[in-house]
């Protein structure tokens, strides 16, 4: 009986740690909008979709401040169950935020994740090099910057264990790498 008290206590402890570390959230980047467009069709159809409410995510290009606002180029890609960007996924192409107040361009920086939430407000014909790309553009209420990836380490002992059949098989010698196959 003991031991099932203590085993309810731990799932309990868990249970409580990761709500806390989802609850730093706005509700209005974790949960999404239901019926929500696409890229793909605001970029097609933009006069539709005007004014229509979206969450989206994906990898800062560039951050530039202007007079009344800050506009953010981003490369769009999809969210998880938390909102956050799917970097892995293949993204639907590009769209520019706008964020009506000065965003530091450090902070901001090209390969940082950002999810949001805002407007559809048309869409800007911009050069990517030489190509003519239409880009959807959102007037943004809320939004959330990710934490920077950490990847692990190529001599951390944990970054091979689930290649190992046997954990503990070179366990005095684990910071030499293994062979690739």
């Amino acid at each position: 009986m003991i031991f099932i008290f203590n085993r309810l206590i731990a799932f309990a402890v868990v249970a409580m740690l990761l709500s806390a570390c989802r609850s730093n959230l706005p509700p209005a980047i974790s949960d999404p909008i239901p019926g929500e467009p696409g890229l793909a069709e605001v970029q097609a159809q933009a006069s539709r979709y005007s004014g229509q409410k979206v969450r989206w995510g994906g990898v800062v290009v560039k951050t530039e401040n202007r007079q009344s606002d800050s506009r953010i180029w981003m490369v769009a890609f999809p969210l998880n169950d938390w909102g956050r960007p799917r970097i892995e996924a293949p993204s639907p192409g590009r769209f520019i935020a706008i964020v009506n107040e000065f965003l530091e361009p450090l902070v901001y920086r090209p390969d940082r994740e950002l999810t949001l939430t805002g407007n559809i407000s048309g869409t800007e014909t911009l050069k990517i090099g030489d190509f003519a790309y239409d880009y959807a553009l959102v007037q943004v209420d809320n939004y959330h910057l990710w934490p920077v990836r950490v990847e692990p380490k190529y001599g951390d002992p944990l970054h091979y264990w689930p290649h190992r059949k046997y954990p503990f098989y070179r366990w005095p010698y684990h910071h030499i790498p293994y062979p690739h196959r």
